[in-house]
């Protein structure tokens, strides 16, 4: 995780001071000095399948795999049944989302 800390998130500045790990942890980004430090600890609130972060202005930080070749790319990040303010985390996956999902027609 140290690895994610100094190499991820301290990197940007992801549009919020805290980036929420999967283990719950808040870490500073280039936004709070110093970046990469641990914030807090118990920022990842869990409802059912469901995930949030503890406060609004924080953000999680969603990873996937990397792609296995350049010519190749993952499986493209699929979001169904998920409002526009809804905030999740696909587990096993690096891939930060930002701003509003647009709603595809389905919805």
């Amino acid at each position: 995780e140290s690895d994610i800390w100094s190499e991820v998130v301290a990197r940007h500045p992801w549009g919020t001071h805290v980036m929420v790990l999967a283990n719950g942890d808040g870490v500073r980004t280039t936004l709070c000095q110093p970046a990469g430090e641990r914030w807090s600890e118990r920022k990842l609130i869990r409802e059912g399948n469901k995930y949030k972060p503890s406060s609004s202005s924080l953000r999680i930080l969603i990873r996937r795999p990397a792609p296995q070749s350049a010519t190749s790319l993952p499986e493209p990040l699929v979001v169904r049944e998920a409002g526009l303010e809804d905030r999740f985390v696909v587990a096993g996956s690096c891939l930060y989302l930002h701003g509003p999902i647009p709603k595809p027609s389905q919805w």
